[in-house]
């Protein structure tokens, strides 16, 4: 009975040991390993950014892409720091998650235009942020021209939340802090999950063997969150979403504002949420958040940034007309059920871009 146990015991250690050797060895020594939570992150004077010279391969069940970040931490080619024709913002949008890097909008719109055009998306920020971001990249950078990437998913209320006041980063990983209506304990199983990346790559090898998840067969959460996103699309949105929008257009005014101090241009960039274009994915959203028709008014913020833009005589760049034509037509711009875009996605908002950045004078 000894030597059994003792066997046991042994081969109990062994397997341990197996285990941390290979955690410690992807840790160490193949960060361009599959991951599914990109610990890329960091923040430093109140700002969130992007760790620099970094490899990683993520993973998820719809994707399957390199992420790699130069000296100054953008998802960007090496570049100095002066002679910068445009100063690319946003988030995951602009950043370009699902996607390769030259694949996303802001490299095909420097393909397109011949000009540099250095991308500073940082998933994860909102208008807030790149506001705070724009003030301390305009003495480094000196661009001619700035551009907002504005999602109106989420852009909206993450303001109203504060923006990467909402985010904590532990381990170059982000912890989104829960709101009313969410469970504020993360379960340890789920936190092991996403820090281990022995754990990941598992994950990771499972997806690539069930396939790509590219008919939508995944479904979505519709949580306290997207409940949140969803109120910029109501007729009779909550207190709370209406201030959400107007600190966001407050954020947007002095965006504006600084941009004019300097003689820069500025062009905002409108892209809808998925269920503005996708009529089943809007009954979707309808029916598992409880509204009526009679309760959507789905088109609204994009009214809302077309007010702002004629106020300040900002270029505005909607897409939300060409998405929905495209999407008729048979494209698929979006990732479902994650939000972000596709290959074509991107295409489709690059040549917009690029077509309004060609008619400025400035560049």
């Amino acid at each position: 009975m000894n030597s059994r146990l003792a066997k046991v015991a042994l081969l109990s250690v062994s397997a341990a040991l197996a285990l941390i050797v290979a955690e410690a060895s992807l840790r160490l020594f193949f960060h361009a390993a599959p991951q599914l939570e990109l610990d890329i992150y960091r923040k430093q004077d109140g700002l969130l950014l992007l760790r620099q010279n970094l490899v990683r391969r993520h993973v998820t069940r719809q994707w399957d892409v390199v992420v790699r970040t130069n000296s100054e931490g953008w998802r960007d080619q090496e570049r100095g720091t002066s002679g910068a024709t445009v100063l690319g913002l946003g988030d995951s949008f602009a950043f370009g998650c699902g996607v390769q890097a030259q694949e996303s909008f802001y490299s095909l719109v420097e393909q397109s235009l011949g000009d540099s055009l250095i991308n500073a998306g940082v998933p994860g920020t909102a208008t807030v942020d790149q506001e705070r971001l724009l003030e301390a990249l305009i003495p480094r950078y000196r661009p001619r021209f700035v551009v907002l990437a504005f999602f109106v998913g989420n852009d909206f209320t993450e303001t109203g939340f504060g923006g990467a006041e909402r985010l904590e980063v532990v381990d170059g990983l982000l912890e989104l802090k829960p709101i009313e209506g969410q469970d504020a304990r993360t379960s340890w199983p789920r936190r092991l999950a996403g820090r281990s990346h022995l754990l990941q790559l598992l994950r990771a090898v499972q997806f690539r063997m069930e396939g790509s998840a590219q008919s939508g067969s995944h479904p979505r959460t519709w949580d306290a969150w997207m409940r949140e996103f969803a109120q910029v699309h109501l007729r009779q949105p909550s207190y709370r979403a209406e201030e959400a929008i107007r600190a966001t257009l407050a954020s947007l005014d002095r965006i504006a504002d600084r941009c004019s101090r300097d003689g820069i241009g500025l062009a905002v960039m409108a892209i809808p949420r998925s269920f503005q274009i996708d009529g089943d994915e809007r009954e979707e959203m309808r029916a598992a958040l409880g509204l009526t028709l009679e309760d959507l008014d789905m088109d609204r913020p994009q009214r809302v940034l077309h007010e702002w833009a004629a106020r300040r005589d900002v270029v505005l760049v909607d897409l939300l007309d060409d998405f929905k034509a495209r999407h008729a037509a048979g494209a698929r711009l979006y990732y479902s059920p994650d939000a972000n875009l596709t290959t074509q996605g991107h295409q489709a908002a690059a040549a917009a871009l690029a077509a309004e950045l060609a008619k400025n004078a400035n560049l």
